[in-house]
């Protein structure tokens, strides 16, 4: 290298199986994962009313609710949103609506090859009214 030659250095390491882990679980491990099973399914249908603290969007007073046209899709998402939906509606986690709020929305393709729909709530965050504190960051306690 010194003389002005192409070289290439490598370095090897020795690198050994890895066992399955759901087998290495302790077993007190596994008993608390089965007493709470319910936790890891997929959520069937909307949460239960917790009263008064229910949660509140409040807009500022005389603002217009925000009814956008949706985006334009290809073909391909458009079915993609269709199938979403329906499987929302399916299992209970959102109903239909006849509110004149309206949100676009946009679809991200995820590393796996699914497709995500996220709302675009950039014109109703306009005339949300914020709150007086922010929320608190778990690692502050």
């Amino acid at each position: 290298m010194k003389n002005g030659h192409d070289a290439s250095i490598a370095q090897f390491h020795v690198i050994q199986g890895v066992e399955d882990p759901i087998l290495d679980i302790h077993l007190d491990m596994q008993m608390l994962l089965d007493k709470h099973q319910q936790i890891f399914e997929t959520p069937k249908g909307l949460p239960p009313s917790r009263g008064e603290h229910d949660h509140n969007i409040h807009l500022i007073p005389g603002s217009q609710p925000p009814n956008i046209c949706p985006y334009w899709y290809p073909f391909s998402q458009k079915n993609e949103i269709e199938k979403i939906i329906q499987e929302l509606l399916e299992a209970g986690i959102i109903e239909s609506s006849t509110s004149p709020y309206s949100s676009p929305v946009i679809m991200v393709l995820k590393k796996e090859g699914d497709w995500h729909m996220c709302s675009d709530f950039k014109v109703i965050n306009k005339i949300t009214i914020k709150d007086k504190l922010s929320i608190p960051v778990i690692d502050d306690f």
